[in-house]
């Protein structure tokens, strides 16, 4: 199946019977038609005009969304859409074993209760990935706008700024803010799991690091440090134990 998104003024159309991909396409898609409705004034300031079904887009049953909008002027709208309403990431104030939390589904879970607790709105998955492919890089919406802590500083501009820490740039500040807006830098504990390259793909080289799927304590896993985190260390210093503690890295989706 196929998911076109053309550049020349013609509508975006997405074929029945998805793949995985095109699946999360698609929803990509929906949610910044979604974010165009909630902005529709500050959208017509622009210029951009956008036919659609408003009903059936926020309803989520337009699995053929039709939009006369270019390419072009999408990935603006889009990118302005995201930096009026940036993304949230925080560190866990809760720290886990490498194993026992119920693996990627486990730490998405902790990630989305401790967000609950804390008040903080929308859905979040844990920076954390496994050999069998499940990864940030695959699950996780990729932001042209900013991230931020809970308490509103910039991580990063954009997705992209993220994965350029593994060619030398920085971060504008350390993911060390926890859910309840409380600086960990100072923590006893300031490892991180994550399991993954600092693209986001589950970090395969040699032996799995992902303590075979969160399960073996005997293993190791690639563990990244939030106390220096605007570095790559972010995402993996060394590699640790499975039979110790560290937090997990909670990304808000749109």
């Amino acid at each position: 199946m196929a998911f076109s998104l053309r550049g020349d003024g013609e509508a975006v159309k997405v074929q029945t019977e998805p793949s995985q991909t095109e699946q999360l396409l698609m929803e990509q898609n929906r949610e910044l038609m979604r974010r165009l409705v909630q902005v529709e004034e500050q959208v017509k300031s622009l210029g951009v005009s956008v036919e659609r079904d408003n009903q059936r887009l926020l309803s989520g049953s337009d699995t053929q969304c039709s939009c006369n909008i270019s390419a072009d002027t999408f990935n603006s709208v889009s990118e302005y859409v995201f930096t009026e309403h940036p993304l949230k990431i925080f560190v866990t104030s809760s720290i886990h074993n490498g194993t026992g939390f119920g693996g990627v589904a486990g730490a998405d879970q902790i990630c989305q209760t401790l967000a609950e607790s804390a008040g903080l709105s929308g859905k979040y998955l844990a920076w954390l990935a496994n050999e069998g492919g499940v990864s940030p890089a695959t699950n996780f919406f990729h932001s042209p706008g900013p991230y931020v802590t809970v308490t509103g500083i910039e991580i990063a501009r954009n997705w992209d700024h993220l994965m350029n820490t593994q060619y030398g740039e920085n971060l504008y500040a350390p993911m060390s803010v926890d859910e309840n807006g409380n600086d960990l830098r100072n923590s006893p504990n300031k490892g991180v799991w994550t399991g993954t390259n600092l693209d986001g793909t589950p970090y395969v080289q040699g032996p799995a690091r992902d303590c075979n799927d969160w399960t073996n304590s005997t293993q190791e896993s690639h563990m990244g440090n939030l106390a220096s985190s605007t570095g790559s260390q972010w995402v993996g210093v060394s590699y640790h134990h499975c039979n110790l503690a560290g937090h997990f890295y909670c990304f808000q989706q749109p």
